[in-house]
């Protein structure tokens, strides 16, 4: 790795691009969850790079509004201001027809840090996990976009509840070609993941809980 940004990095880019309380209490969250699981498969003997996998925590979701129709105001602890919606309404602009892990990732490389961070962040694109080209292959995007899964805003969750509440905001695609089978490579990479971990998934929150 040549150019990761460090964690105070990382919070200068949350400033620069205006990402809100709510979304910084879930990338936070999401880190959490990705370093315990690393520490984990590194002390299984796997190779994982806690760097990179804390870095693209915490910028998976820099440019979150960037293809968002409409923003639910109900989640933030503070109304945006008139420079956050500025912002956010430039990025999107900057990055038509791209959501925001695409967005964030053609940013990133835009700024010069290194190519793997710029594909961990686009990697943790929900609809790219059965994409053989663009899905999640090294452990540290694994392991970001597992997090992610597991963090609904800023609570950790199971994969159930995470999909059941997706159902609930996101109907339209319940029935959408090939969304079991998105669900069912999920829900095999925490078993991946988990088979190199000494506790089950239900015990993350606990574990963080304690070790915090």
């Amino acid at each position: 790795m040549t150019n990761i940004p460090s964690t105070e990095q990382c919070y200068g880019l949350w400033d620069t691009y205006h990402v809100p309380d709510n979304v910084r209490g879930h990338l936070s969250l999401v880190r959490d969850v990705a370093l315990l699981l690393g520490c984990e498969l590194q002390k299984s003997g796997q190779t994982v790079l806690l760097e990179l996998t804390e870095a693209g925590a915490l910028l998976h979701d820099v440019l979150r509004f960037v293809g968002t129709h409409q923003i639910n105001l109900r989640y933030f602890q503070a109304p945006p201001t008139k420079e956050d919606f500025e912002e956010w309404r430039r990025l999107d602009q900057k990055y038509p027809g791209l959501n925001h892990a695409w967005a964030a990732g053609a940013e990133l490389r835009e700024l010069g840090y290194d190519e793997a961070l710029s594909r961990v962040v686009e990697r943790h694109d929900y609809a790219k996990v059965v994409d053989p080209d663009d899905g999640p292959t090294t452990w540290e995007e694994k392991l970001v976009f597992y997090a992610d899964k597991r963090v609904l805003h800023r609570e950790l969750v199971s994969l159930e509840k995470r999909f059941s509440d997706s159902e609930v905001r996101y109907p339209e695609f319940v029935n959408v070609p090939g969304e079991e089978l998105k669900r069912a490579a999920i829900y095999e990479l925490e078993r991946e993941i988990f088979s190199y971990v000494a506790f089950p998934p239900e015990d993350v929150g606990g574990i963080l809980h304690t070790s915090g």
